[in-house]
Parts: structure tokens; C-alpha cells; sequence
């Protein structure tokens, strides 16, 4: 572990922590412009986000060649002179102390690079091409090489906002994760503090409640640049401009809720269903609560999804013109997999079963829910009410996916159940910090009045991290660090056609040459484990290629190759035999499993 801590410390780069900041702080800007200074800093910065979300989604779409290099200049503006109404006010928002706890933790994850599978495949191609050519993909404009190119844009264009100012950076999408679980944090401290001014202990615990005490706090999904983090952020701050509007409806509330709704929809396509749900919590919940003002809420309910459905439609036109066939879609009917619908709920069931504290958590909101369906609810139990609707109708919709989009396979194995719960994670958070201003009574007066309760929680948010680094850079693993670099020393091959074999590997070194190569040179063909390739398959993939790399040896390789010599390395070779290079595994050991 001390070597694995001495890398990621020697490795600290302060520029994508400076650059992600600085997206960060732009688009909060620009949302205190639109929703004003009463609302928490993660509705803010929602907002903002959402702002730059419909600019986006405008120009890229309807606009001439669809260029969006005046976005950057027209958001830089609106943030400046939000920063001199800022400095007029002479008010400092609570969010920069949430900020500050966590900048030891992005620190050590600011030397960090693309690792993971769907990294490669998708988020750190869509990064990168908006930062390079500063358009979206589509006919007539520069090829992506991605699975899914037609994912919507707007988890891409905060880290193009942020990049614009530093340079392209993989670390940037991991730290714009955290700090927009920082500022998760800072809307829990505030309604620990009862929505007063939350104190420095207050802000610690927030951090902790969506971090190390989350209860789908899962490293590889924070620290990468998927999309999970910001689809469960956005959902915490709808759901609490839901419940928020109950009883505080001003149009700028409103505003913000369709801004963040609209931001939610640019993430990725299944999106849309999470902010029906939340909308239609909305309804149901104003239905339920109100006596008063009734239509009026449910038309400023209806006005708020305006701004999702533009981004939704426009996106989606877009896609039939320029990206059709990009992404998964609804399967004919007999082509379901009706067959494993007992499979699935098993399955759906088994993975719930080992991951108690967020099952536990949404289990006991649906019972408490279910008490509440035929009397009055007020205050917390709204809220209650709302997160049991949406966690009910997202695992139903989970369901039918795997029935209606995947493939048997993955279907059969409930692919991604966890992940795809985390996007309803941080809900837990709000329901344990609403619990923890209800109940904290109960807790000794001497118990909460410690001298020790703030530099102890404050200690676990700042050098925590550090004692957790095995968990935290994973990207340092050795295998994987060592297929990037032989990757990127095959890049020299440029403009010629490569046959990847790989057949103890899981797949990743596709994916990542795919990415890392971005078409030069070009990836011809590709074996992997999961292949259960024979003789005839090697030598098809063989005539597709004019180079051949062997990063991992089989019997099957070794026979359809004889004129190489197996050995503790990858290599690169012409197909007539000749060696072009030998890249040694890591100790000249061959590993025991590969990436």
C-alpha cells in the first residue's frame, strides 16, 4: 500500500483539480444568475448546468454547422457578471466548505487516467471530441470512436467547460464526480443545520453521508468518468426541489427544478424515465398535500418540464437524422426475453440481498410509504412517499429492460442491476440526514455536544482517503497501467490495420486501444476469453489485419501463429512472422489474470 500511496501522491497534479473547480464554479455562477442566492449551491449549480445544457442542445442541434465555440465565451460572460453581483452582496455561500473538505481527496486522484471498461468505450471519447472539435458528432462532422454515439452530451459539457481552461485531462470527469458530491454534502448539512447556516462539523458529516457512509458509495464509478454520479446527484436535488415546492413554490424554484430535470435528460437516454418519475412523484404529491393552489402547482409542475422536453426532442431528432442505430433500443416483441422473467426476479433479488444498507434503506421507505397511502401526509413523509414511488417504478422499469432490451445473456445475469440502483443512491442520504434531525434528540446530550465530534469527522472526510488509496487509485493496477503503455507504443503503427489477440483477457485491450489508438491506427479485428474461438475463427481475424498484436498466449494463438515464440510478453509482429517488437509483462511474469 506504501507504494501504491507514494505513486498517487508523486502523481498529484494541481491543474485538473484547478479546471474542474473552475467548471464547477462557472456553471454555479450562472445559475445564481437565473434561480438568485436563496436556494442551496447544488440547485445552483444545477441550474447553471442546465442553462449550458439547452445552449448546447440549440446550437449543436438547429444551429448552421452546429459549432459550440461561442458556448464557452457566452458562459464565461453570464459567470462574470454573476461574480460581480456575488461580490456586491458580500455574501459567501456555505458550499465552499464542502469544497474544502474534500480537496485532500481530489488531490490524490488528480494524477489519475481512464481504467475502466465503459470509460473507454464511450465517456472519454465523448470528452475528448467535444474538447477537440467543439461540435457534436453526426453527418458531415469528425467520427467518434465510440459504442454509443448517440448518448446525449451533457455530462461531456462539463468537462469540456472545464477542460476549456486547462487542456484536455482524464482526471477531470473523476474530480467533477467529487465535487459534485461535495456539494451534495453541503444540501445534507443544511438540513442537518434545519436549513439555517450549517456549521464545519455539520458540512463534515454531509460529506460523510455521501461518501464513505454512502450507501452506494462505489469507488469505480466515482472516480471514472461515468455518468452514475451525476444522474444520483441531479435526482437529489429534483427531489428536493420537489418536496421544496410543496410549500415554497416561487417561480424561481420552478425554474431551477426544470433546469436540473433538463440537465438529468442529457445524460444518458434512460434518463428521460428517472425525470417522468420524478415529475410525476410531483404530481402525486401535490395531489395528496395540497388543499390550496392545486391547479396552479400542477401548471408550474407542467411549465418546469418544458425545458426536459426541448432538450429531450431536439436531441432525439437529431439522433434519427445524424446517429440512428448508435444506441440500445426496444426489441420486437418476439424477440423479448420472456422465457427468463422468473430468471430476472431472482436474480433482481440475489443482487438486493447483498447490498442490505440501500435495499434496507428503500425497503423500509416502501413500507413506510404504504402506511401512508390513505391519510394525509405532511412535512418529511412527503418525501418519504416521493422516494418510494421512484424507487418502485425504477426497478420496474429495470425489469422491463432486461425483458424488452438486452440479450439473453445479460439479461439472465441482471447485467448492471447495482449500478443502475446507485442512480437512486443518494436518496438514501437525504432520508438518513431527514432521520437524523428528527430523531437526533434521542442521542445523549453529552454524545452530541463532544469536543471530539468535529476534528474526528473532519479527520475521516481529509485523510481518510489516504488510509483507502488501494480502493481509491485503482487505476494504478499494474496490469491495466501496463496495457495502456503497450497500447500507446503500438499507436506508433499509425495508418495501418492491427488484429488484436487477446484470449485470456476480458476485453478491456479493445476497448482501450479503440480509444487510445482513435482510429490510427486502425483496430481490425479483435479475439477475446468470451470468444470460444476455434482455429477457424484465429485465422479470419488474422486476414483482417496487415500488424497482429498478441497481448495474451493460448494453445489456439501458439498454433495459428507458429512462427512466433510464445513467452513473459506481448508482441507485435507482421503476419508473415516478423517481429516488430516484444513488450516484457510486468517482473517478466505472465499474469494470472489479465485486464
Amino acid at each position: 500500500m506504501l507504494d501504491l500511496l507514494r505513486s498517487a501522491i508523486v502523481g498529484i497534479d494541481l491543474l485538473p483539480v484547478l479546471g474542474a473547480l473552475s467548471g464547477v464554479v462557472q456553471l454555479w455562477l450562472v445559475g445564481r444568475l437565473l434561480v438568485g442566492r436563496d436556494l442551496p449551491d447544488l440547485v445552483s449549480f444545477g441550474a447553471g448546468w442546465g442553462l449550458a445544457v439547452l445552449l448546447m442542445t440549440v446550437l449543436g442541434t438547429t444551429v448552421g454547422d452546429g459549432s459550440l465555440s461561442a458556448l464557452p465565451v457566452l458562459l464565461v460572460l453570464m459567470a462574470v457578471l454573476s461574480l460581480v453581483v456575488e461580490i456586491r452582496c458580500r455574501s459567501l455561500p456555505t458550499g465552499w466548505m464542502a469544497l474544502l473538505l474534500v480537496l485532500p481527496l481530489a488531490l490524490l486522484i488528480s494524477g489519475r487516467v481512464g481504467s475502466e471498461w465503459d470509460e473507454f468505450s464511450h465517456w472519454l471519447s465523448a470528452f475528448r471530441y467535444l474538447d477537440t472539435f467543439q461540435t457534436l458528432p453526426g453527418k458531415g462532422r469528425p467520427a467518434i470512436e465510440s459504442c454509443c454515439a448517440a448518448y446525449p452530451y451533457g455530462w461531456p459539457l462539463l468537462g469540456w467547460m472545464s477542460s476549456w481552461w486547462i487542456g484536455f485531462s482524464e482526471a477531470v470527469p473523476g474530480l467533477l464526480n467529487l465535487f459534485h458530491l461535495a456539494l451534495c454534502g453541503d444540501l445534507l448539512a443544511r438540513v442537518l443545520a434545519r436549513y439555517g447556516r450549517p456549521s464545519f462539523r455539520q458540512q463534515a458529516a454531509g460529506v460523510l453521508l455521501v461518501t464513505a457512509l454512502g450507501t452506494t458509495f462505489v469507488p469505480k464509478l466515482v472516480f471514472t468518468a461515468y455518468a452514475d454520479v451525476s444522474t444520483s446527484a441531479l435526482i437529489l436535488t429534483m427531489m428536493w426541489l420537489v418536496w421544496h415546492c410543496l410549500d415554497h413554490g416561487g417561480w424561481r424554484t420552478w425554474t431551477a427544478l426544470g433546469l436540473c430535470g433538463a440537465t438529468l435528460v442529457s445524460l444518458k437516454p434512460s434518463n428521460l424515465v428517472l425525470d417522468v418519475l420524478v415529475f410525476g412523484v410531483g404530481g402525486i404529491l401535490i395531489l395528496m398535500s395540497s388543499r390550496t393552489f392545486v391547479l396552479r402547482r400542477l401548471f408550474a409542475l407542467a411549465a418546469a418540464f418544458v425545458p426536459v422536453a426541448c432538450v429531450w426532442l431536439l436531441w432525439r431528432h437529431f439522433v434519427g437524422a445524424n446517429l440512428a442505430g448508435e444506441e440500445l433500443v426496444i426489441k420486437p416483441l418476439r424477440e423479448w426475453n420472456l422465457s427468463l422473467w422468473a430468471d430476472i426476479l431472482v436474480g433482481m433479488l440475489d443482487v438486493a440481498s447483498n447490498k442490505g444498507g440501500y435495499f434496507g434503506v428503500m425497503v423500509l421507505s416502501v413500507l413506510w410509504a404504504f402506511s401512508m397511502l390513505f391519510r394525509p401526509v405532511q412535512g418529511a413523509e412527503r418525501l418519504v412517499l416521493g422516494v418510494a414511488f421512484i424507487f418502485v417504478g425504477y426497478n420496474a422499469f429495470l425489469y422491463f429492460t432486461y425483458l424488452a432490451v438486452f440479450l439473453p445473456g445479460d439479461a439472465h445475469r441482471v447485467a448492471s442491476y447495482w449500478r443502475y440502483n446507485t442512480h437512486l443512491g443518494l436518496l438514501t442520504a437525504l432520508l438518513v440526514a431527514l432521520a437524523s434531525d428528527r430523531f437526533g434528540h434521542l442521542v445523549p446530550a453529552g454524545v452530541r455536544a463532544t469536543k471530539l465530534a468535529m476534528p474526528v469527522m473532519v479527520a475521516l472526510v481529509a485523510l481518510g482517503p489516504f488510509l483507502a488509496v488501494r480502493h481509491i487509485r485503482f487505476d494504478l493496477d499494474q496490469a491495466k497501467t501496463y496495457l495502456r503503455q503497450t497500447l500507446d507504443q503500438v499507436a506508433a503503427q499509425e495508418g495501418r490495420a492491427i488484429t488484436i489477440l487477446d484470449p485470456m483477457g476480458s476485453g478491456l485491450s479493445h476497448v482501450m486501444a479503440s480509444y487510445q489508438w482513435n482510429g490510427k491506427p486502425k483496430m481490425a479485428s479483435y479475439t477475446t476469453a468470451f470468444d470460444g474461438a476455434d482455429m477457424a475463427h484465429y485465422r479470419n481475424m488474422l486476414s483482417l489485419g496487415q500488424v497482429v498484436l498478441v497481448l495474451s498466449w493460448s494453445a489456439e494463438v501458439k498454433t495459428a501463429l507458429p512462427s512466433l515464440t510464445a513467452g513473459n510478453y506481448a508482441v507485435l509482429a507482421e503476419k508473415d512472422g516478423t517481429v516488430l517488437a516484444t513488450f516484457p509483462y510486468p517482473g517478466n511474469v505472465e499474469p494470472k489474470v489479465f485486464p
